[in-house]
C-alpha cells in the first residue's frame, strides 16, 4: 500500500482467522454529560472504494471566550507534542488486489470472480500463522518495531493492525502459550529491533513473553484490564502527543475496524474501541488528550448507537 495500490480481500489472516468471539468486559463508568458529541461517518464497505467518509469535527474542540472587565493570571496550557505527519499518498497506479486466505475462507468461485474484476493474487498457508507469514511478503520489513497478538481473538488485533500499518512495520499472531514456528520463521526474516505485544497475559501469556524475549532481546507489553482500555493503552502508546483525527469502532466485532484500516492509515488515526450502546469513561478521556479535530465512527446504529454518538 506504500508503493502501489493494494486491494486486500481479507477474511482470515488477522480478522477472521480470529473468529473466536471474546466475551467484552463493560465495567467501565459511563462517559460525562459534559462530554460533546460526534456526528457519524459511513464508510464504504467496498474494499476498492477509494471514497474517503466525510466526517464533523468534534464539537468539544470549539471554545468561545466571552469578554470580561476583570484582569486574571493566564490560564496554565498543556502543549502537547504535534500529531505525527499523515503519510503521503503514492502515486496512482494500476490496482492489485491480494486475496489472503485459502479456499477455506475465501471460496475460488469468489477468486475467479474478483480475478476477472482485478488482476488478483492469493496469499496463504495451511492454518492463519503460515497465512500471516506469506502475507507479510506483500510489505516486507527489516528491523523497527513490530506488533504481536493473539491469533485466536480479535479485539487486540483491531487497533494493532492498525498501528502496525501507521509505523509501516508489521503484526504477528501468536498462541497464548506458544509462538507458531511460522510466526518465529516470520520474524527472524524481520529481526525486529523491538517487538510490542498487545493485550495482557490472558490472551498473550508471559510464557510466551519470556520466549520473544529471549530469542529477540527488546519486548515491551502494552495493555489494559480490558480490550477497550487496552485500546487506549495503544493508542497512548503510538500517539504520546496529538492526533488529527480518531477512529471509533465496535470492540464486540471485527467488520468495522477491518473496513477502517485503510482509513487509519491515511489519516494516521489510532483506533478506539466502544461496547456500542455506551462510550467508556477510558475513551473520553484520550480523546480529549489526543486533542482531536475530527472523529470517525465507523458502522451504522446497529454497532454504535446514536446514544454513544
Amino acid at each position: 500500500m506504500r508503493n502501489s495500490l493494494k486491494l486486500l480481500v481479507s477474511l482470515s489472516m488477522v480478522i477472521s482467522a480470529l473468529a473466536v468471539p471474546q466475551t467484552a468486559t463493560r465495567a467501565e463508568d459511563a462517559p460525562p454529560a459534559s462530554v460533546a458529541q460526534a456526528t457519524s461517518s459511513t464508510l464504504a464497505s467496498s474494499a476498492a472504494s477509494t471514497t474517503i467518509p466525510q466526517a464533523v469535527p468534534l464539537a468539544s474542540t470549539t471554545t468561545t471566550t466571552s469578554p470580561t472587565t476583570t484582569t486574571a493570571a493566564p490560564a496554565t496550557t498543556t502543549t502537547l507534542a504535534p500529531p505525527p505527519p499523515i503519510p503521503t499518498p503514492p502515486p496512482a497506479q494500476d490496482p492489485e488486489l491480494f486475496a489472503i486466505g485459502g479456499e477455506s475462507v475465501i471460496y475460488d468461485a469468489m477468486y475467479q470472480h474478483l480475478n476477472q474484476c482485478v488482476p488478483a493474487t492469493r496469499l496463504s498457508g495451511a492454518n492463519r500463522y503460515e497465512t500471516a507469514r506469506e502475507a507479510l511478503n506483500l510489505e516486507p520489513v527489516s528491523g523497527g518495531t513490530v506488533f504481536v497478538v493473539n491469533g485466536t481473538t480479535f479485539p487486540d488485533a483491531l487497533g494493532a493492525g492498525a498501528a502496525a500499518n501507521i509505523n509501516e512495520s508489521a503484526l504477528f499472531l501468536v498462541k497464548k502459550w506458544s509462538v507458531p514456528s511460522a510466526t518465529t520463521q516470520a520474524l527472524d526474516s524481520v529481526s525486529p529491533d523491538k517487538i510490542v505485544i498487545v493485550g495482557g497475559t490472558a490472551v498473550v501469556s508471559s510464557k510466551v513473553e519470556s520466549i520473544l524475549r529471549a530469542r529477540y532481546g527488546n519486548v515491551t507489553r502494552v495493555a489494559g484490564a480490558n480490550r477497550y482500555t487496552t485500546a487506549v493503552a495503544l493508542s497512548q502508546y503510538v500517539f504520546p502527543g496529538r492526533a488529527n483525527a480518531a477512529i471509533v469502532v465496535t470492540g464486540t466485532g471485527y467488520v468495522d475496524a477491518l473496513a477502517s484500516a485503510p482509513l487509519a492509515y491515511a489519516k494516521s488515526a489510532p483506533v478506539l474501541l466502544v461496547p456500542g450502546d455506551t462510550v467508556p469513561r477510558s475513551v473520553t478521556d484520550e480523546l480529549k488528550r489526543l486533542q482531536v479535530s475530527t472523529i470517525y465512527i465507523i458502522g451504522g446504529t446497529a454497532a454504535i448507537s446514536t446514544a454513544a454518538e
